[in-house]
This record gives C-alpha cells, sequence and structure tokens, in this order.
C-alpha cells in the first residue's frame, strides 16, 4: 500500500512539474509577448544604374511587439548584395535599419532582388525586395 502511495505522489508530482513546464513555455510564446516586426517599405527602386555601380539603401523597421526583437540571420537571392542588420537586440518601441547594398556588376536590363530577414518573431521572417533597371555599354553597343 505504501508503494502504490508513493508511485502515485512521485507521479502526481512529476504530472504537475510537466504541466508548469508547458503552461510556461506557452506564456512565452503568447503572441502578446513577442517581438514583432512593423515594416512602413518593403520596395526600393534604384531607378537606372549603369553596369558596375554600387548603391545602397536602408530598410527601416520598428519592434512593435512586446519582447525583444533580434535578428537571427539574412538571406539574398545573389552575391551581388550584402546585408548590415543591427548586432543587438531592437526593444520593443524601438526602431533600427537593415542596409542593403547592391553591386550591379553582371547585371543587365530589370532586375529584381529580394533579402530576407530571420528574427525571433511571430511571423519568423520578413522579406525587402529592391529593383532596378541596369544599362550595360557593351551590350547596348553591340544590339
Amino acid at each position: 500500500m505504501k508503494r502504490i502511495l508513493l508511485a502515485y505522489a512521485l507521479f502526481s508530482l512529476l504530472a504537475c512539474q510537466n504541466r508548469n513546464t508547458r503552461e510556461g513555455s506557452s506564456a512565452a510564446g503568447n503572441p502578446e509577448e513577442e517581438a514583432k516586426f512593423e515594416i512602413h517599405k518593403e520596395f526600393h527602386n534604384f531607378g537606372t544604374l549603369q553596369d558596375g555601380e554600387i548603391v545602397s539603401y536602408s530598410f527601416w523597421f520598428k519592434n512593435s511587439g512586446e519582447a525583444p526583437l533580434l535578428v537571427t540571420g539574412t538571406d539574398t537571392d545573389c552575391g551581388c548584395i550584402q546585408v548590415s542588420v543591427p548586432e543587438k537586440m531592437t526593444m520593443p518601441g524601438d526602431s533600427a535599419y537593415v542596409e542593403v547594398v547592391y553591386n550591379s556588376a553582371g547585371d543587365v536590363g530589370k532586375v529584381l532582388k529580394t533579402v530576407t530577414v530571420f528574427g525571433n518573431t511571430e511571423k519568423k521572417k520578413v522579406q525587402f525586395h529592391i529593383v532596378a533597371n541596369v544599362k550595360n555599354k557593351w551590350i547596348e553597343f553591340n544590339n
């Protein structure tokens, strides 16, 4: 009988501990307590560029969530783009920039490039896009 009561007490203790752990993790996953990217402009048009021209643009974002926002990584669709992101957390209510540097060397015509920024936010990622019309004197000359 003592063994049964001891086993029951141990089982109840483990069940309560497991429930508390899950409740704690769901509270941390509460959308009201998460960081949120707030973006006002996701496209930037550089206009007409000459082949080899290097240009940059800083995309503004705000953390409109309730937790600090940490940029955890970036991805681009070509090696012609370099991305600089905040190294520190962006606190709730604060804003920061994602700087995109585009090297048009080797491109020609209308181009669309995408930068993906990952963070500890509810949507996990946001995307920024740049467009340009790249002129190449050698290709235009030979046409």
